[in-house]
């Protein structure tokens, strides 16, 4: 695993530097396209973040993954005390747009996530692969609008190799990014994945196999907005403040079926899993434009509102930090490095990740 993600990271780098030559002082002092400037100007509001981030819906996805494992330990036997949750993704977004005219584009995207579960009852590892299409426009400087076709796989090991998880899965999602004004923006998106979810775990005396339907409907927005020195003092100059409100609710849809042995059954908590939680967060930012390497500084925090699955662990706020390096080009080229860590104020839950994405323009 660990040689896979530096072999990626590589990759990444490798074609981070070609394009990063390739596009040095391209705009020639012409006035940028609309597309382009549309995403300068969505980039510099903060509004592309969220848009361009699975972070939130990653985190997600592992706790309701991990929180299933968890009342599937204590309710077969385990301990019913003294569980936590500790993980840490890599996760590898590449990017290729195509221009379909100066305000469209044909965006076609794959991403690997590394996932690495840390010592405790429940431990998961292995790894999660997505490839999209996704038609993106512009209708004005003020505006994304998008619409993606998507295929995934999860392939996870519990507790080394005491039980095996895939899921397969087929979507689509669609995303509105707006900034409605000089100070805030909206950046909204809904999706839905038909998945199809096989479970197997050895037992002494035999092994259990289970395939049932695992659909999830998902959707997030975030309220972003853009404070500099002139708007509110303790901002340093030449930086930006990203204040941003939101949140997330998903729902599992578990088919009941029956496994290897003839008993029936949909979820662990029955066949539907649902989850929400909002968060307020404060971004630091350099203000800068294309062609200018950007740092910035996260903090915050989250509130589980419904978690349906929060049996045996004892969290539901979060707090958040992280630090990142962004970097998009004239032409529309956008490189990110990112790190956040999630850290449940009683200490029972950790997400880590790290995020190295490559987006090119063509």
């Amino acid at each position: 695993m660990k040689k896979s993600t530096f072999l990626i990271g590589v990759f990444a780098a490798s074609m981070a530097s070609s394009a990063l030559a390739a596009d040095m002082g391209s705009n020639g002092g012409h006035a940028l396209p609309l597309g382009v400037a549309a995403q300068a100007n969505l980039g510099s509001a903060g509004l592309l973040t969220p848009y361009n981030s699975d972070e939130e819906m990653g985190n997600v996805q592992s706790r309701m993954g991990l929180s299933r494992d968890r009342i599937g330990a204590a309710t077969g036997g385990g301990p019913t005390s003294g569980y936590k949750d500790s993980t840490f993704a890599v996760i590898i977004p590449l990017g290729a747009k195509v221009a379909l005219s100066e305000n469209s584009y044909l965006n076609f995207s794959a991403s690997g996530t590394y996932t690495d579960g840390q010592p405790n009852h429940v431990v998961e590892d292995g790894f999660i692969s997505k490839a999209e299409v996704e038609y993106m426009f512009f209708p004005n400087p003020d505006t994304l609008l998008s619409a993606s076709l998507f295929v995934e796989k999860t392939a996870l090991d519990l507790n080394d190799d005491e039980a095996v998880i895939q899921r397969d899965g087929i979507g689509g999602r669609v995303d509105v990014v707006h900034k409605f004004s000089d100070h805030w923006g909206i950046a909204a998106r809904m999706q839905y994945s038909f998945g199809e979810s096989t479970f197997k775990h050895v037992l002494p005396f035999a092994t259990v196999n289970h395939e049932q339907g695992d659909d999830r409907f998902y959707t997030q927005v975030d309220l972003v907005g853009q404070y500099r020195s002139k708007d509110l003092g303790i901002v340093p100059e030449g930086w930006v403040l990203h204040p941003d409100v939101g949140g997330l609710f998903q729902r599992n849809t578990l088919e009941a079926t029956a496994d290897s042995l003839g008993v029936v059954s949909s979820g662990v908590k029955g066949d539907t899993e649902d989850y929400s939680e909002v968060w307020a967060k404060l971004t630091l930012a350099k203000d800068a434009g294309p062609n200018t390497l950007i740092p910035s500084l996260t903090l915050g925090i989250e509130h589980e509102l419904v978690d349906d699955l929060e049996d045996y662990l004892d969290e539901s706020t979060f707090a958040i930090a992280g630090a990142g390096l962004s970097y998009q080009t004239f032409k529309g080229n956008r490189f990110d490095l990112l790190y956040s860590v999630h850290h449940g104020v009683n200490g029972n839950e950790i997400n880590q990740s790290v995020v190295g994405s490559v987006n090119l323009t063509f």
